[in-house]
């Protein structure tokens, strides 16, 4: 736990500059350093969320973005599975698929993502990823 909180405020001090000089790749490196070998799951939804919006002088890239939002939303974040949803719903750094889209809204919903459930309803009003059913 430590080690993690370690390697992402080193990561933080590199994006910002403080106490070292500003270095986003050594940043980015220290960040991936949790997310994948401590398996932090905090750490991969940040990764989302710079490369979604270009945070930290680093290039906005949508298709990063989108994976790292599904290595968090797999691994139980539960923004990042409402996160993935969208990029599902939209085809947004991967393939549209509403049926992928409902599936990661229903389990955002489920670990109790409110926006989640809006969106759950909005589907099978729409109709979207699933057969139109009034009964549902």
């Amino acid at each position: 736990e430590i080690q993690i909180l370690a390697m992402k405020k080193l990561a933080m001090c590199y994006f910002v500059g403080d106490g070292t000089e500003e270095d986003k790749n050594s940043g980015l490196m220290w960040l991936k350093k949790a997310a994948q070998e401590c398996n932090d799951i905090d750490a991969a939804h940040e990764l989302a969320l710079i490369y979604e919006y270009g945070e930290h002088n680093v290039d906005c890239d949508v298709v990063a973005a989108c994976e790292w939002f599904l290595i968090a939303a797999v691994k139980g974040h539960t923004g990042a599975m409402a996160e993935y949803a969208i990029c599902c719903e939209l085809g947004c750094g991967r393939e549209q698929s509403d049926e992928e889209a409902l599936e990661w809204y229903v389990k955002a919903a489920n670990s109790g993502h409110i926006e989640a459930n809006f969106s759950v309803g909005e589907a099978f009003e729409e109709a979207k990823g699933v057969p139109q059913s009034d009964g549902e």
